[in-house]
């Protein structure tokens, strides 16, 4: 990442690369920590509401079906669930509604492994073929570390066609996925530079299921405690269908990408996962803002770690640091994104059930968390 660079927003097909958000953001977070905190409030006021259901009409009309969450501290401030989960049965979304998250999947791998860190359990600098000596020789130097910060030199999706070949393997489980590109040259050594890999997630997926000695989704399950057991996509999936145009429905079985991409997720549950990183289920806030910062370039408060792009803004007047980051995932059929300011308690969660734009996804979110902290 470059200095400057924001937050990192990760995109499956569409954007390979690792992208700068606004800079506005931290221009944003840097001149108002100080203001927030103090303006949060527990309920909301006419005239917020009114904005919210005119904000987020503009960006749901696109949209077959979609919901959002937004969580500030331990509670549910404001939902919003609209359109079809499926139009031809004639099923409304619901808070219950699954999506397919896609990429924003790779942050809640990234939490299991925070987890495992937190508790002594791994080093991020272990070589992954410690954990799994089968692993090909040329990923002798390739460490957790790496693989979490795009940093290993595996390849990702070269193109839409090798995309779907590998939707297609519907696998029983990561270490049967890994087969699919395991065998490729590294595209560059390890450390030397980043290149976006869901397949390197894959690959870390496999090794969770070693670590932990459970599969993979028993491993995210007892290590996260959702409040509804998370689950992968699949044949014959429970979840909102999958559309490339609001009246055009496609088959879509993102499994093999497991924590690449293969969640499923209501709102709700995406939002639960943001909250993990202020809600002391893992760490406490500062110990985590303390380990991400170890992650990144020296003297750099922004990168990526465990699975994702974040950033930590100083304010100059003696304020407390500001940890915030996002995340999006966008294939055909679904879109999320994940908006969280850590030390506001603040998390906003957005699926609907067709690709859409990521860029116009970060945009309602930031809009609310402006309207929410009361900053116009």
């Amino acid at each position: 990442m470059q200095p400057g660079c924001v937050l990192s927003v990760f995109h499956q097909i569409t954007n390979l690369n690792i992208l700068k958000m606004k800079r506005t953001l931290l221009l944003f977070i840097c001149a108002y920590s100080f203001l927030i905190s103090s303006c949060l409030a527990q309920s909301l006021d006419i005239n917020t509401k009114q904005y919210l259901e005119k904000r987020f009409g503009e960006y749901s009309k696109d949209y077959p079906g979609v919901s959002i969450t937004v969580i500030q501290g331990e509670d549910i401030l404001w939902r919003k669930d609209v359109g079809q989960a499926d139009i031809d049965e004639k099923l409304k979304v619901t808070p219950k509604t699954k999506f397919n998250i896609y990429s924003t999947s790779k942050y809640i791998l990234g939490l299991a492994y925070l987890k495992l860190t937190v508790q002594g359990k791994i080093s991020v600098d272990q070589k992954i073929r410690d954990i799994d000596p089968t692993l090909p020789v040329s990923y002798d130097e390739i460490t957790i570390k790496h693989l979490l910060t795009h940093t290993s030199g595996i390849r990702h999706y070269e193109g839409r066609k090798d995309w779907i070949r590998f939707a297609e393997l519907n696998p029983i489980s990561p270490g049967e996925a890994i087969e699919y590109f395991i065998n490729d040259p590294l595209k560059s050594e390890p450390g030397e530079k980043e290149i976006y890999s869901t397949y390197g997630m894959v690959l870390a997926s496999h090794l969770l299921e070693k670590i932990t000695n459970k599969d993979f989704e028993t491993a995210i399950n007892d290590l996260l405690r959702f409040s509804e057991p998370l689950e992968l996509d699949g044949i014959g999936a429970n979840k909102a269908a999958n559309y490339i145009k609001k009246g055009k429905k496609i088959d879509v079985n993102a499994k093999s990408k497991y924590g690449g991409g293969g969640f499923l997720a209501s709102s709700d549950q995406l939002a639960e996962a943001g909250q993990m990183l202020f809600n002391e289920s893992i760490a406490p806030l500062e110990d985590i803002k303390m380990i991400f910062k170890s992650q990144w370039k020296k003297d750099s408060l922004n990168g990526v770690a465990f699975g994702t792009g974040a950033g930590i803004a100083k304010e100059s007047f003696g304020q407390s640091d500001v940890f915030y980051f996002g995340l999006g995932g966008g294939s055909p059929g679904g879109r999320s994104y994940l908006f969280v300011v850590a030390d506001l308690k603040l998390s906003v969660a957005i699926t609907a059930n067709l690709e859409g734009d990521g860029d116009d996804a970060y945009q309602l979110a930031f809009d609310f968390i402006k309207k929410l902290t009361g900053i116009d």
